[in-house]
């Protein structure tokens, strides 16, 4: 399924996982579907997600079916009863599934809804 078509209902998940897969999001719906996933957290609900960055070589390739953000871009989506386990920033050379390498440069969240 695709999951930008998925009904994510308000404090309904209790644990969702988006790893490498988030960011496949186009640019003019990103910020409106990125509060629906952290609205869509249950009470003590968690999230463990990635998103592409700036410095990824798809972002400087100039790729439009893909949102980049920032560390700080993703924190401002965060509703205010959200807390951040772990927020942080990665850049490394390695392969992508094809097998060709490139720079990937990933904003990583752990977080969870007040309890």
């Amino acid at each position: 399924m695709d999951f930008h078509k998925f009904e994510f209902k308000p404090h309904s998940v209790d644990f969702l996982i988006g790893l490498y897969s988030l960011s496949f999001t186009q640019p003019a719906i990103f910020e409106d579907f990125i509060h629906n996933i952290f609205r869509s957290l249950s009470t003590g609900g968690v999230i463990v997600a990635n998103f592409f960055s700036q410095n990824d070589d798809w972002h400087l390739a100039g790729l439009k079916d893909i949102t980049f953000v920032s560390k700080r871009q993703l924190m401002s989506y965060l509703p205010e009863d959200v807390v951040i386990e772990l927020l942080q920033e990665r850049e490394w050379d390695g392969p992508q599934y094809s097998g060709v390498v490139k720079h990937w440069h990933t904003v990583e969240i752990i977080a969870r809804r007040k309890c």
